[in-house]
């Protein structure tokens, strides 16, 4: 199965509006185009960011603040410490995870992978394990604030590591939702990963924002 998301909407497969899609696929391989220099310069940094902030979110679960609480319960509904100890494995988990990931920039407009316009990044832990496919667009997203190259890592990452929830609910009003009335989704939705250690680095107004930075995940 293949993952994408996208600036136009986030989907299963990884859009700024969100939606599943397990595109039809020439072989893998097809998609592995090295990335360039300066694509590396920006890849690197956003994973020793992405690690920076993954090892924060596991200090904030480890030995939460009243502050961690309220944001833990914020993302992922009500805890229980079985719950939250499950929580804190899916990022430790991820944390190791980046160590190992290998990182490809294919182009948004090869036919062959049925990318969409908007993508940003896909995963495919069948066929590539540990690989993450980066398109342009993903390369003209922010490096703070909500749905950045970092948090776009993050999502990825809890992809490779088994979360995945079917349909993924995208966006921060859709993740806070899902939160509040399905706790037990929200725990197995990246989306909600990702926004929980973007708001705990950047801070994220919780106002109605299912804008136009989200990603779309392709999955397989």
């Amino acid at each position: 199965m293949f993952r994408v998301r996208s600036a136009s909407s986030f989907f299963y497969a990884v859009l700024v509006q969100f939606a599943i899609a397990v595109p039809a696929m020439a072989d893998i391989s097809d998609q592995e185009k090295p990335c360039t220099d300066s694509q590396s310069t920006i890849v690197n940094q956003a994973l020793a960011d992405a690690k920076a902030a993954i090892g924060k979110a596991i200090d904030s679960f480890k030995a939460p603040s009243s502050d961690d609480l309220a944001r833990q319960q914020k993302w992922f509904g009500a805890l229980s410490s079985d719950t939250a100890a499950k929580i804190q494995n899916v990022y430790e988990t991820s944390l190791a995870q980046a160590s190992f990931a290998q990182f490809w920039c294919p182009l948004s407009n090869d036919l062959s992978f049925k990318w969409d316009v908007g993508d940003l990044a896909a995963v495919s832990p069948d066929e590539a394990p540990g690989a993450i496919f980066l398109t342009p667009s993903f390369f003209d997203l922010g490096t703070s604030g909500k749905d950045s190259q970092m948090g776009t890592f993050i999502h990825e990452l809890s992809h490779l590591v088994g979360i995945g929830l079917h349909p993924e609910v995208y966006g921060t009003d859709d993740a806070l939702k899902l939160a509040s009335s399905d706790p037990v989704k929200a725990k197995n939705n990246s989306d909600n990963y990702q926004y929980y250690v973007e708001d705990l680095i950047f801070g994220i107004s919780t106002a109605s924002q299912n804008s136009a930075s989200k990603a779309k995940h392709k999955a397989s």
